[in-house]
């Protein structure tokens, strides 16, 4: 299903950390739905003068940060408004010297990626924590570029292209003094992901035909397996809790899920079945050749897909059996108008665990109706009367 060009058009969609959610920004503002125990809308939010180009969720949080789209003099794209949906405001506001091209929220930190740099800044001191000077890869969506792990016992794990071409920067951000580079086997990289233990950061080619995993401890080439016949654009991976299976979205709208083997001898990635393939193939036969999405599973290790186009599906997987047991689809195109805008998630942005006890309840979620802000922009606009403005400067670019 195709957009329709009367309605606002979808400029971004990002799955939350904790895969319960999914947002979608748009040209005159963003949505929010449940992914689980079905998919559903549970608001949006319209703006008069901005769309938003780049966002993300804190967890199961009321917090949202966005970027603007460059419509209005005031939502460029080159600042990070932290909104609190709960009270409808704005409680922080940073402008960054190029365009961001990725984001990143979590308790403590703001992860923004520029073409040159990657700033991490505390959100609680509202100051620069960290800045590593990086190249960009040309050939890869802004969004896969980088990564991040937020391990149980508050350990924050990030990869990210390093400075020097054909090179990963990874460190723990708590940890500052342990740093380490990776030297890459390629010249470039499409789509870098952590696995879930920590143990090894995947990497896919420059022509999506491979996918090599690095040891984090010693930074050197682990395995490679070939993922692809042809030259292909990869639009996400994720991998279930166990780290055994690695789903592998293409530009083509087909996702590759397969059983990793992690030994001497073999080097291959082992297909299952031919079910997500053929699913796919009878769903979204007519999409375009590269339509962008997102994919990640879940804690239950349901796999998650997320289409511009509208397309989303819920695979649940048996990964002893290494087969699909259920599918759930959804066209947000298609999902109903609600009546209210207010959800009940908690409202406080720097205690973690106070922050993971929003998640909304089902009755909840009934009782959800749609609210268009108008007053959205004022009050973002008047930011002077609820933070102080904090500009980042770039000595590269005086």
């Amino acid at each position: 299903m195709e957009q329709n060009p009367n309605k606002p058009k979808i400029l971004c969609v990002k799955i939350s950390s904790n895969q319960r959610f999914f947002i979608l920004g748009k040209e005159d503002g963003f949505e929010v739905y449940s992914c689980t125990p079905k998919f559903s809308l549970l608001f949006r939010r319209k703006f008069q003068k901005t769309g938003i180009s780049i966002i993300d969720i804190l967890e199961s949080s009321n917090i949202f940060a966005l970027v603007g789209d460059n419509k209005d003099q005031n939502f460029p794209t080159n600042k990070v408004f932290l909104w609190d949906d709960l009270n409808q405001k704005s409680i922080m506001e940073i402008a960054f010297p190029m365009p961001i091209r990725a984001l990143k929220i979590t308790t403590k930190f703001v992860f923004a990626l520029t073409k040159k740099k990657c700033f991490i800044v505390e959100i609680e001191k509202r100051s620069i924590f960290k800045s590593f000077p990086i190249t960009s890869p040309s050939d890869i969506i802004p969004s896969n570029s980088f990564d991040f792990s937020l391990m149980k016992r508050n350990s924050l794990h990030i990869a990210i292209p390093h400075q020097l071409r054909a090179k990963i920067f990874y460190t723990n951000i708590t940890k500052p003094l342990v740093e380490s580079i990776i030297q890459l086997n390629t010249p470039s990289y499409q789509v870098i992901k952590f696995n879930n233990k920590l143990t090894f950061l995947a990497v896919v080619s420059p022509s999506g035909k491979q996918l090599l995993l690095y040891d984090l401890l010693t930074g050197v080439l682990h395995q490679k397996f070939r993922i692809a016949n042809n030259v292909s654009k990869i639009h996400s991976m994720s991998f279930t809790q166990d780290d055994k299976i690695i789903a592998i979205l293409f530009e083509n709208g087909i996702i590759r899920v397969c059983s990793i083997q992690l030994n001497e001898t073999t080097n291959r990635l082992v297909k299952i079945e031919n079910q997500m393939k053929n699913v796919y193939k009878k769903n979204l036969i007519n999409i375009e050749d590269d339509i962008q999405g997102t994919c990640e599973f879940n804690e239950w290790n349901d796999l998650l897909v997320i289409y511009l186009n509208g397309a989303c599906y819920r695979f649940t997987f048996d990964t002893i059996e290494k087969k699909i047991t259920d599918t759930v689809t959804f066209n947000f195109l298609d999902s109903k108008e609600v009546k209210e805008s207010k959800l009940n998630f908690n409202n406080k942005i720097v205690d973690e665990n106070e922050m993971k006890t929003g998640i909304v309840s089902d009755k909840q979620k009934e009782n959800i109706n749609e609210k268009t802000n108008e007053n959205i922009e004022n009050e973002l606009n008047d930011l002077g009367e609820l933070v102080k403005e904090q500009t980042l400067e770039d000595d590269e670019e005086k």
